[in-house]
């Protein structure tokens, strides 16, 4: 004879709740693989996730043997279940989106492109075969040669090619009809147009040459666990074009982000784009704006920069326009401090707080006319930026965008650190929850007209460094290495 129990079970067969249980099973072994896979939590996080998660199931699963509570628990399970798929989403999204910026640094495009006149008949590359071409001979730049070789393979001709010692003796040669076309590298266009401003209307680009490079990034620390005990210095480069990130361009921020995550410190120093340096390995004891520095690749930029402050620049994190509005889109806008009132393009900021989108803080953060001392109030309106969006991520606000926000960081920047490196530093952060003592410093300079090894046969406006403000930042940048909580006085 069977028991109460017994006729219960049968009468109200429940299967159903039974698969409810083992689904959630099957999803809780997924969220917690990929909680090991991602490896950003600290472990007693992860040991506390993990207990709470099997008691649930347990209780869920003898919710429908005990009858009395099963549909108690088919509703646990089904909320459990929910909450485990949106968690598992979120945790595969951050894994990828680390992988993704990792790997973007392994690729350099460097943008080449054939210029002729705007009333030029040619239309095509074959068209301009017999053309004779202007190229530079004072700039180390051996994607010329790869220019001229991809030019002859799409004409299928050997092209004629006239040198020029810079880009004035280049340019006035097409202007003059010396020659029909030039080729350059298209990362100096800006520069070309500050001298010759009637440049766009004059000239039109016939053809472009994507020279690609891909790198292998060696990886000195897997875990990246030294990262978290050891101060560091990471070279914040923001260049001066819309688009792909891969490509080479001028690096019109410059800040170095002094950070020691001991004491919780990070000070941000910014130099001025036109400071008037050497750059190592590049410009055989010339000079030329720092900017320029970001032609060569970001290592001329790290070296320069290393250079100046007697520093070891170790990492890199590299934006251009476009990342940078998709980033502060992504978070939703940011509110950043503005040391004065000022216009510029369709926006008006005010002393103090300025609610920002992309778009208006890519103006904020390049605007220099509208301050007595351009480009120096520049630089640090920069670093006001670079506050607030470290602000916002450190924020519960991020949570609201965050797969928003994870897509657009994906392809939004280059940097070298290693994965590992990335994961501890998360880890470092979910583990304490500090508050970081954040500081900012400007180098200073005076400006002056000086010829520039990447622009021979002109004289450009530069920034001579100011010896006293170097020795003062370096002086700092050394405290926070050491150890000491600092604050700078503005």
């Amino acid at each position: 004879m069977r028991t109460r129990s017994e006729r219960n079970f049968k009468q109200n067969k429940p299967i159903g709740g039974i698969l409810l249980s083992l689904i959630q099973l099957l999803l809780t072994a997924l969220f917690l693989a990929l909680i090991f896979k991602l490896d950003i939590l600290p472990l007693k996080y992860t040991l506390v996730a993990a207990g709470f998660l099997g008691m649930t199931w347990v209780l869920v699963f003898l919710s429908q043997i005990k009858l009395r509570f099963h549909v108690f628990g088919k509703v646990v399970s089904v909320l459990v279940s929910l909450v485990l798929i949106l968690g598992s989403f979120y945790i595969y999204k951050t894994n990828s989106t680390i992988q993704n910026v990792v790997g973007n640094s392994n690729t350099k495009v460097t943008g080449m492109v054939v210029v002729v006149m705007k009333d030029d008949p040619a239309m095509t590359l074959p068209d301009a075969k017999s053309y004779t071409f202007g190229i530079q001979s004072s700039i180390k730049n051996d994607n010329t040669d790869k220019a001229v070789e991809e030019i002859n393979a799409r004409t299928k001709s050997t092209i004629k090619t006239e040198e020029y010692d810079g880009f004035d003796a280049q340019i006035n040669a097409l202007y003059s009809g010396e020659v029909k076309a030039i080729i350059y590298d298209s990362a100096f266009d800006g520069t070309i147009k500050e001298f010759f401003t009637d440049y766009e209307d004059k000239v039109r680009v016939l053809d472009s040459i994507a020279i690609t490079e891909e790198t292998v990034p060696e990886v000195t620390e897997p875990d990246g666990s030294k990262i978290t005990k050891e101060p560091f210095n990471i070279f914040i480069s923001g260049i001066d074009v819309y688009g792909d990130i891969s490509q080479t361009s001028r690096s019109d921020v410059n800040i170095i982000a002094t950070v020691n995550p001991e004491t919780k410190t990070i000070l941000l120093t910014t130099t001025p784009r036109d400071y008037y340096v050497e750059f190592p390995g590049v410009t055989d004891g010339k000079f030329d704006k720092l900017t320029h520095a970001g032609i060569y690749g970001v290592d001329t930029s790290m070296e320069t920069l290393g250079e100046i402050y007697d520093i070891k620049v170790s990492n890199y994190i590299r934006i251009n326009f476009t990342s940078f509005i998709d980033i502060i889109d992504a978070l939703d806008g940011v509110s950043v401090h503005s040391e004065q009132t000022f216009s510029a393009g369709s926006f008006t900021f005010i002393r103090g707080e300025n609610k920002m989108d992309g778009e208006k803080a890519l103006v904020f953060a390049r605007e220099r006319k509208s301050f007595v001392d351009g480009d120096f109030q520049r630089g640090r309106n920069q670093m006001e930026v670079l506050k607030a969006v470290i602000k916002k991520l450190s924020s519960s606000a991020l949570l609201t965008n965050y797969a928003a926000f994870m897509d657009t960081l994906s392809d939004s920047i280059q940097t070298d650190f290693s994965s590992g490196q990335i994961r501890s530093l998360v880890r470092m952060q979910t583990t304490d929850n500090a508050a970081w003592n954040i500081q900012t410093i400007a180098a200073k300079g005076t400006p002056a007209m000086r010829y520039c090894y990447s622009y021979s046969g002109s004289m450009l406006s530069v920034d001579l460094p100011d010896e006293d403000s170097i020795a003062l930042i370096k002086n700092y940048m050394q405290r926070v290495m050491d150890g000491e909580t600092i604050k700078i006085e503005k």
